[in-house]
């Protein structure tokens, strides 16, 4: 008689293997988000990351990534406060969390804050009583079911909400701009009198020449060139100041 064990564990492989396969391929509704997100599509990738957030088989590291992706994409939409808990989310599940590379400056000084907050906080925290299990989750690990809330639900009642985080700007380069700006057109405008000044002789010397024909033309042909010359200058120093104000306001706006 034949044993029946094979084909049960035959039955018992068929059954398992589609799971195995969809756990090792990942959360698709992460995937589908991140692809929303280099679009430049934040409304959209946050519905996908409410899905994502409710995914069953996440990993851990998913699970990092839909909190950071969360955060830069409410940041887009114009809330620094819920991106800054979104990123302290993300550190609370790991402090290894990393922002993706390329990504704007303004989001990472406000990703370093929210970093350095919570360092300040967990050395200030007294230290957590030894738990007898070793199968103990860490202190600074959030409960699962915050870890998978959904995007744009409320933080847990127990859970303090984080202080705004002060962002630097600085305009030092945006003045700097604007005084070489300043400088250049300084430099156009004197130049523009000199060319102004050299046409007036050169004018006076042809006027000269006109009255007497035997007269050397030799000053007028030099005071020609210099007006030329002072007048290319000028317009030189003129397009140099309105390219570094423009550089100048695109920075100050893009900054503030």
């Amino acid at each position: 008689m034949t044993s029946p064990m094979p084909a049960l564990l035959l039955l018992a492989a068929l059954s398992a293997g589609p799971r195995a396969g969809a756990a090792a391929a990942g959360n698709p509704y992460l995937a589908q988000a991140r692809a929303l997100y280099e679009r430049l599509e934040p409304k959209a990738c946050l519905q996908r990351l409410e899905q994502a957030s409710r995914w069953n088989n996440s990993s851990a590291e998913e699970l990092v990534e839909i909190e950071i992706v969360a955060g830069l994409c409410t940041f887009f939409l114009g809330s620094e406060q819920a991106a800054a808990e979104r990123f302290e989310l993300a550190l609370r599940l790991s402090s290894d969390a990393r922002l993706p590379p390329h990504t704007s400056p303004k989001i990472e000084e406000l990703f370093e804050h929210v970093r350095l907050r919570r360092s300040r906080e967990l050395r200030a925290a007294p230290p957590a009583p030894q738990q007898a299990s070793n199968n103990s989750v860490p202190s600074e690990a959030l409960p699962p079911s915050t870890a998978a809330a959904p995007i744009g639900k409320e933080l847990e009642s127990s859970r303090q909400a984080p202080a705004p985080v002060p962002v630097r700007r600085s305009l030092a380069g945006p003045i700097a701009l604007g005084a070489a700006a300043v400088v250049a057109a300084t430099a156009g405008i004197v130049l523009g009198v000199m060319a102004n000044d050299f046409v007036d002789k050169a004018n006076a010397e042809a006027a000269a020449a006109k009255a007497e024909p035997g007269l050397d033309r030799g000053a007028y042909d030099k005071y020609s060139r210099d007006a030329k010359s002072y007048s290319r200058a000028a317009n030189w120093c003129f397009g140099g100041a309105g390219a570094t104000a423009v550089v100048g306001g695109t920075w100050l706006v893009l900054t503030f």
